[in-house]
């Protein structure tokens, strides 16, 4: 087959830092037009709908969240993980392999819309809500050469779709709503975001003809690769999209709208952090694996755990000082939850990102089985929650079930990851420890001493510098010239 854009070969085992720059500014740019866009229709949708309608938004965005984990085989990560991952054969295989995601998902959603209506107390919804299904079956057939480029470097053009699609999602989403006042801006919110989307990942991908084919050494190697992440998905939708389902039966829909608005103002900048190191990080990390595993791979796989435990330590300060205030002044009384919320929330964000920088290296060097293992492990959430709700009814009990999950998923994976880069895995465990000192000891001073917001703004800015700074001068350091000796 004639290849089409790099090998695995051609992509340079020890990057100039100048171009790794370059292309993470491309990414990181491109994702946090992405993620703000669609950060900003929560908090246009949560403030002109309120919390019942809001509730219903959370809802759909549950039911199509839990559609994509569930589906996920990780097509678009194939394609950067395998050597012959730049043939038009393999791109070709992955794009059956998207429009029967596809397929799949719409008659997933569709299955599941009157049930899902039914049990948050939304049963004259469910026709809207199966409205939903037309949104995988859009996506499903996006051309994926504009991943594949990624493999050469060129992140822009898959940068570029998601980030103009993302902000047509988002004027679509804030049209609907002042027009409409329900929750079916959000349904015009996915449809135009996935038509954009689709059509700009055609126009972005010239002289790469779409094709589909089911060639058998592809197909099988995608499959070999992307079954576990099924699974993988599975357990995701159990830990963090089922519970929602759980809080909107328990505490109704109301209640289900809060604790959504409050975990999107967690999760989206997490989601933007995560995305920008996979996409960013995952091709050198992968080039490095296959071509020189004791030198440049635990090199880089240090500097990923450093710069991310610095991060979460941040986020994880200014979650659990500020969080709680920050609700309520930006949405009203109607949106209050306790410090005690947010503290927990601010564990759930160290344990997140420190999971996902796991993730990022699992991802490299292939250990999808493994990823699929940890989060069935995290999917204890689940059922943890419930028994929390059980004990105590409240938001905060869900937050514990979370993290819960969060640890044992983030265990987990230290040991399956064990046996294959026990140096690089080590090194992460301990710098995201050490990060999770000053997090906790500034949120336990916080829900104690209850201050006010002016004293709780100096606090998060105080902790931010330091946790910003001192991963550059302390043990990370030394942690990474460990791995190179």
């Amino acid at each position: 087959m004639r290849p089409f854009g790099p090998t695995a070969d051609a992509v340079a085992p020890r990057p100039p830092w100048r171009g790794l720059l370059s292309g993470s500014s491309v990414v990181g740019i491109g994702l946090a037009v992405e993620v703000g866009a669609q950060f900003l229709r929560t908090l246009i949708l949560a403030r002109l709908l309120g919390a019942t309608e809001f509730g219903l938004v959370a809802s759909v965005n549950t039911l199509w969240a839990v559609a994509e984990m569930v589906s996920f085989i990780g097509v678009d990560r194939y394609i950067i993980y395998s050597p012959h991952g730049g043939e038009r054969s393999a791109l070709a295989a992955v794009h059956s392999l998207s429009l029967l995601r596809g397929i799949v998902s719409a008659v997933f959603i569709f299955a599941l819309a009157l049930p899902t209506a039914a049990l948050v107390g939304a049963r004259d919804h469910a026709t809207g809500f199966s409205f939903l299904a037309i949104v995988p079956l859009l996506r499903g057939v996006s051309h994926l050469g504009v991943i594949q480029v990624q493999r050469a470097g060129r992140f822009w053009p898959a940068a570029a779709a998601d980030a103009f699609a993302a902000l047509a999602g988002l004027i679509a989403a804030t049209t609907a709503a002042l027009l409409a006042r329900d929750f079916t801006a959000v349904l015009w919110s996915l449809t135009t975001q996935a038509v954009v989307s689709v059509l700009l990942s055609h126009l972005l991908s010239p002289g790469v003809p779409y094709r589909c084919s089911f060639d058998s050494r592809q197909f099988r190697a995608a499959l070999r690769f992307g079954l576990p992440l099924m699974g993988n998905g599975l357990a995701l939708a159990a830990a963090y999209q089922l519970d929602r389902m759980v809080i909107g039966a328990w505490l109704g829909v109301v209640e289900l709208g809060i604790y959504s608005l409050s975990m999107a103002l967690l999760a989206q900048p997490i989601s933007l952090l995560l995305r920008l190191a996979n996409t960013a990080w995952q091709p050198r990390l992968s080039a490095a694996w296959h071509q020189d595993r004791s030198g440049l791979f635990p090199l880089l796989a240090g500097r990923v755990g450093r710069v991310g435990a610095a991060l979460a330590a941040t986020g994880a300060v200014v979650a659990a000082c500020i969080g709680s205030p920050f609700l309520r002044f930006a949405f009203g009384d109607g949106y209050a939850v306790s410090d005690t919320f947010f503290l927990i929330m601010a564990g759930v964000v160290l344990a997140r990102l420190g999971r996902g920088a796991l993730n990022v290296l699992g991802l490299a060097i292939g250990q999808t089985r493994d990823l699929m293992l940890s989060n069935l492990v995290g999917a204890v959430a689940l059922p943890v929650t419930i028994a929390a709700l059980v004990v105590r009814a409240g938001i905060e009990s869900a937050a514990l079930g979370g993290l819960i999950g969060e640890i044992l998923s983030w265990v987990t994976l230290v040991l399956l990851l064990r046996h294959r880069c026990a140096a690089s895995s080590a090194a992460l465990v301990r710098q995201f420890a050490g990060a999770a000192v000053i997090p906790l000891l500034i949120g336990m001073a916080v829900l104690l001493l209850n201050p006010g917001l002016p004293l709780r703004m100096v606090a998060a800015m105080a902790g931010s510098l330091v946790c910003l700074a001192v991963p550059a001068f302390t043990g990370n350091r030394l942690g990474v010239r460990r791995l190179t000796r």
